[in-house]
């Protein structure tokens, strides 16, 4: 990995474990940023402010409590996982108000594309940092994209049930 070559020059010996802080926070500002996007190009003009505000001192108040928990057994390790959970809760929030209130089929595919992004960073992330399955970074996306696509064909097949239970 190329952090784990950088970091150590830059910032000595030592500094090894921000190599793992640094690839939590990368996943942080992906889903952080669609989030931001959600809320604020779509649920704040179209008057879902006061949703959007319930959803956001959710998050806090979710944030608190995990980094209560995760902080003193993990440290600074714990506050990254503690905020990663925050920001993924986030996003769901704000897309499922966004599908609530979005009827149209590009808010569909908004939603669909925006839960999909977040369901395989988070396998990712858990896959290379959580579970340490491989320190190498293209054996741990294949492991994620494996799990992610079993997840796709299970999650087709149930849809595929339903609707035809819907028949």
């Amino acid at each position: 990995d190329m952090l784990e070559k950088i970091i150590p020059l830059y910032l000595g010996a030592g500094f090894e474990e921000v190599v793992v802080l640094l690839n939590g926070f990368m996943l942080i500002l992906v889903v952080s940023s669609i989030s931001v996007n959600i809320d604020t190009l779509y649920l704040v003009p179209t008057g879902l402010q006061k949703i959007s505000s319930c959803i956001v001192v959710i998050g806090a108040l979710i944030d608190i409590i995990a980094d209560c928990i995760l902080i003193p057994k993990y440290f600074a390790r714990g506050a990254v996982w503690a905020t990663i959970m925050t920001e993924i809760f986030l996003l769901i929030a704000f897309i499922l108000c966004l599908a609530k209130h979005e009827k149209s089929i590009i808010g569909s595919i908004l939603c669909e594309l925006s839960l999909n992004i977040v369901f395989f960073g988070g396998i990712s992330f858990i896959c290379r940092e959580v579970l340490k399955i491989s320190s190498n970074s293209y054996l741990s996306l294949i492991y994620a994209m494996s799990i992610y696509i079993t997840f796709i064909i299970i999650r087709g097949i149930v849809l595929m049930k339903n609707i035809k239970n819907m028949r």
